[in-house]
């Protein structure tokens, strides 16, 4: 029984076709097993690895696990989501309308390769013959798309680097695991400098290593 809801404060009204996807904590995007809706399973060698190794396939397999149930029990139990949900379309109107209408953190390239990518599919995206409003020359487009892939392998590898930890996106962990994940960042930094292969990459590490503390004042 629902007996109250807390932080309704920040529930959005819109159409459903905004409105449909899956939960940011439970979405697995960028991964072929997840986006080809296949069951996962762990790997059969996981008992031979090696703990972060591990670590980080239970991850992977927790992280498929959320978006493969969430996508099946959607197709079951909630048609008119499902329906929005699996619009062709669907996903392109939902980034161009998060990206343009979201705080930007910095800069805005996943705005304007979501605004190529528009350009490329405008006529499956408007429904109409009637030309893209937006144009980009091409070699715009080829840089925007190399800034892109750029920006994509930084964020997988700072994931890569949170999942081993066990922090979350914004570098958050529980009280009773902060001493481990303070542990795991100093290991995982320790291998960094050892596996890199010049004075100037370790001095690159040391001093841009993103897990470790960091004075906030400049910030306030």
């Amino acid at each position: 029984q629902v007996v109250g809801v807390l932080d309704w404060q920040h529930a959005a009204i819109l159409p459903m076709f905004l409105l449909a996807g899956i939960p940011g904590p439970l979405q697995n995007y960028g991964d072929p097993i997840s986006e080809y809706m296949v069951p996962p399973s762990l790997p059969s060698n996981l008992a031979d690895m090696d703990e972060s190794g591990r670590i980080r396939a239970e991850e992977l397999y927790r992280r498929r696990l959320v978006h493969y149930h969430y996508v099946k029990s959607t197709e079951k139990y909630n048609e008119f989501h499902n329906v929005a949900l699996t619009e062709p379309m669907g996903v392109l109107r939902r980034r161009l309308f998060c990206y343009a209408s979201e705080p930007w953190e910095g800069e805005t390239l996943e705005l304007k390769a979501a605004l190529i990518e528009a350009t490329d599919n405008w006529r499956a995206l408007s429904g109409t013959d009637a030309p893209c409003p937006v144009q980009f020359d091409a070699e715009d487009v080829q840089e925007t798309m190399r800034l892109e892939a750029e920006q994509q392998e930084a964020d997988e590898v700072l994931q890569d680097c949170l999942d081993l930890v066990g922090a979350g996106t914004d570098g958050w962990v529980s009280v009773e695991h902060y001493e481990e994940a303070m542990a795991r960042s100093k290991r995982l930094k320790e291998d960094a400098l050892a596996s890199a292969t010049s004075d100037q990459e370790r001095a690159e590490v040391t001093a841009h290593w993103p897990l470790d503390d960091m004075d906030e004042t400049s910030y306030m």
